[in-house]
């Protein structure tokens, strides 16, 4: 039995949504069972029938020409055939980069359903889809995903094409695959490239997290008089919880604020199911019936004393959440 690895590439760009990508080409790669040698390559392209002119990002992405768009088969007569070459190498398998694949097969026999057309080929070839980019990156001995052009390059593929063809990314893809059943051997630039990314990706987080810190820092000094010592003494207490609860309310009662017209009363709302508050113009406010809410008019000028009390609502809403787990997790080890 041979293994099979493919590319599908979509239509793209425009006013062409998720949920409308059509298939736009096919490439397959059948090698051995061992992905040691390739036995056989399918490659074709498609006339998608929603939208069958080409915008110009899916020209730039994957270099097809309206010409040979003009000249192809519709998905039917494409799987079908991409389906039979499966069926002569007893592949009962496609495997694939990524989710996107299965989102693109569905979409397209979802056309063809609504224009009352025949999709039985390209059901049956999105049902043998099987995604294995994580199997695959586990064997390299992480969770990071990288795209097949900058893996495979790093595993010294060369394409001939371009890559965002659908016949060169299922090459890069079977390159990949054979590469990490022996990750010790000729790997030494993924390691690298790995190395690279994390060291990025950990300066980033570094990056964002004094970001945050500071963003904090500068919620808290814009505090004054009673909300400022409760925050202070909140810190002295141990309570961290507590203070970061009161931080974010400051700037969500803030970012409400702007948001108000100057001088104008508001009503700050407590939702009693969650603690979540929220502030509104008086003059726009209109009382919701049957909701669990407690709610109080305040001075826009008295801002303060709204933020004190509703976290003291806050703050009494979340120890009765806490208390009704506890109690539910009691009424459940009882009954155990």
């Amino acid at each position: 039995m041979a293994l099979c690895f493919a590319d599908f590439e979509f239509t793209c760009g425009g006013r062409i949504v998720r949920g409308e990508v059509e298939l736009l080409s096919v490439g397959l790669v059948f090698c051995d069972d061992n992905a040691e040698r390739v036995i056989d390559t399918f490659y074709d392209t498609v006339l998608p029938i929603r939208h069958p002119k080409l915008t110009k990002q899916c020209t730039k992405l994957t270099g097809l020409s309206q010409q040979t768009i003009d000249a192809s088969f519709d998905a039917q007569y494409i799987c079908g055939r991409a389906n039979d070459a499966l069926m002569k190498y007893s592949c009962d398998k496609i495997y694939v980069w990524g989710n996107y694949d299965t989102v693109g097969l569905s979409s397209t026999a979802g056309i063809y359903d609504r224009y009352a057309l025949e999709c039985d080929e390209i059901r049956h070839t999105c049902s043998l889809i099987e995604d294995i980019q994580k199997s695959v990156m586990n064997r390299f001995g992480t969770n990071d995903i990288i795209n097949v052009g900058d893996l495979s390059r790093a595993l010294d593929f060369e394409p001939d094409g371009r890559f965002h063809n659908a016949l060169v990314d299922a090459q890069a893809l079977y390159c990949i695959y054979s590469h990490s059943l022996h990750p010790d051997v000729g790997c030494e630039k993924v390691y690298k490239l790995l190395s690279e990314r994390e060291q990025i990706k950990k300066a980033r987080e570094l990056e964002q997290k004094a970001a945050h810190e500071d963003h904090i820092k500068s919620i808290i000094e814009g505090m004054t008089g009673a909300e400022k010592e409760l925050y202070t003494s909140l810190i002295s207490e141990g309570r961290t919880k507590d203070a970061d609860r009161l931080v974010k309310l400051h700037l969500t009662v803030d970012k409400q604020y702007s948001k108000i017209s100057e001088n104008s009363d508001v009503v700050a709302v407590c939702f009693n199911g969650t603690g979540r508050v929220s502030v509104f113009e008086q003059s726009k406010f209109i009382t919701p019936k049957n909701a669990d809410i407690t709610y109080k008019s305040y001075p826009y000028g008295d801002k303060e004393r709204l933020i004190l009390e509703s976290f003291a609502s806050k703050t009494a809403a979340s120890k009765k959440r806490t208390h009704r787990r506890r109690r539910l997790r009691s009424d459940i080890r009882n009954k155990g």
